[in-house]
């Protein structure tokens, strides 16, 4: 290999010298650049349809069954509950996935497809607007809009001006769930400008937090919206329901590991958690003795060390979730956000010794007894935590519980209604 060849091999190993070369070859015409499209915002284009009820629209990218849990979950309960508070008529308005008849019995058996083509007037309606290019949808007056992604926001905001203008009337409030801090899903770039962005939009926004931390972090960092409210996560009612009859204190607890493993979430640090499990799995003597389960997202089972296997459950039923955790002992979740993420709430409530991590002014510590909250997280740090935790082990577990949060109330229903009020 030539002198010129040995250069380009060294610089495609350095993340950092791989864009610069990139960026190189761009500049002397090397790479052509063939698709600049960002497909997430796609106009969606209203037409004039009329009625005299109002309607709460949620707009949401997918309404398939491996899609709808966490934030999906979340914003379609927040949804059910705000319209049965209104009495307002529902239409859910569905953006990246197409709808199909599978999807709809897979829980939205008492929906009915609509094409967008369609003026119809009645409860409960799915949109599919994936393939909206050449399409528009009908928005009467009365509609009332719910954000959730960055996409669906940037989106349906001019959407909401347009009503105002047609309808002659005052700009409606765009409700904004927000669920993370979005920006940070990407690298700093295009979709992280416009994902900032839609935290400045000139439209009047009432902002509905996930959590208190989340939003002390939108106020550490300047965000101001016309309205803002707040709610803290809960633990789920079919996980509650199975604690009450399974008590988490009375259960034999096995030599067994949880992680939270998505190897297609950043957010989630995959690859620190596999770091991690390594090591350990190298260097405490007894390792052997666990076995070490991934509940989450499905790939291939790893080979750690000393034959120790990180086994691949994917994604459970609640039902199995909950059964896997009031028998395991130890478990690890990440989360690279100044949300807290569920698993780990939900991991230390029903016992397990829950590894975690900080992020800004995010701290688990107090949640309860059993998490161990990281403010600096290695893969070596990580490792001598789950050591220490393993060396503790005892059959049945210190149990301690965060009332507020296992009650099942917290203040989304007090959201719910004050928001209510103010519509």
């Amino acid at each position: 290999m030539n002198k010129n060849g040995k250069v380009a091999r060294v610089l495609k190993k350095s993340e950092f010298l791989k864009r610069a070369y990139r960026a190189a070859k761009i500049m002397s015409g090397g790479i052509k650049v063939t698709n600049t499209a960002i497909e997430e915002i796609m106009p969606l284009r209203p037409r004039k349809a009329e009625s005299q009820k109002l309607r709460l629209n949620l707009l949401v990218p997918s309404i398939k069954k491996e899609h709808v849990f966490g934030g999906i979950s979340t914003a379609l309960k927040f949804f059910n509950n705000l319209a049965d508070e209104l009495g307002a008529e529902r239409r859910l308005l569905v953006l990246d996935a197409n709808v199909s008849k599978k999807d709809i019995e897979n829980g939205f058996s008492d929906y009915v497809l609509v094409p967008c083509s369609q003026n119809v007037c009645c409860d409960k309606q799915i949109v599919d607007l994936k393939d909206r290019k050449n399409e528009t949808f009908p928005v009467t007056g009365k509609d009332l809009f719910i954000a959730t992604g960055w996409w669906t926001a940037y989106t349906i905001a001019p959407v909401i001006k347009w009503q105002a203008m047609t309808y002659q009337q005052k700009i409606k409030n765009l409700i904004y769930l927000i669920q993370d801090y979005e920006p940070n899903f990407y690298p700093w770039s295009t979709r992280y400008m416009l994902a900032e962005g839609t935290y400045k939009m000139d439209i009047p926004t009432t902002a509905v937090f996930n959590s208190s931390q989340l939003r002390d972090y939108f106020k550490a960092n300047g965000y101001v919206f016309d309205k803002e409210y707040c709610f803290d996560p809960v633990l789920n009612e079919v996980l509650k329901r199975y604690l009450n009859t399974h008590p988490a204190e009375s259960v034999q607890r096995k030599k067994q590991i949880l992680v939270y493993g998505r190897p297609s979430v950043s957010r989630n640090a995959f690859e620190l958690l596999i770091d991690a499990l390594m090591r350990w799995s190298e260097e405490y003597p007894e390792a052997r003795e666990w076995k070490v389960y991934s509940a989450g997202e499905a790939f291939d089972n790893i080979e750690l060390k000393n034959k120790v296997v990180l086994e691949v459950l994917g994604k459970l039923s609640l039902e199995q979730y909950a059964k896997f955790m009031t028998e395991t002992y130890a478990g690890i979740s990440l989360m690279v956000s100044p949300h807290p993420s569920y698993p780990p709430l939900e991991m230390s409530t029903f016992g397990i010794k829950t590894i975690t991590n900080t992020y800004a002014n995010k701290d688990l510590k107090s949640f309860n007894e059993s998490i161990v909250s990281l403010k600096y997280c290695t893969p070596e740090i990580i490792s001598n935590e789950l050591t220490k935790i393993c060396i503790g082990y005892q059959k049945f577990s210190d149990y301690s519980i965060n009332r507020e949060y296992l009650r099942g109330h917290g203040s989304f229903f007090e959201v719910i209604q004050k928001l209510a009020e103010e519509v």
